[in-house]
């Protein structure tokens, strides 16, 4: 009979590809208010008029 005894050890199951992420930093905000946005007419919308 054996007696090797299995120690527990405080391990979590991680997936595979967890050990290759990197910590991001969050985005910083823009600084300055962003253009607004608009949309161009192609010459083919023309035709609406």
């Amino acid at each position: 009979m054996s007696t090797n005894v299995v120690n527990t050890l405080d391990i979590q199951a991680l997936p595979f590809f967890a050990r290759f992420l990197v910590e991001e930093k969050p985005p910083q905000p823009p600084n300055e208010t962003p253009p607004p946005i608009y949309t161009l007419k192609y010459p083919s919308d023309w035709e609406d008029r």
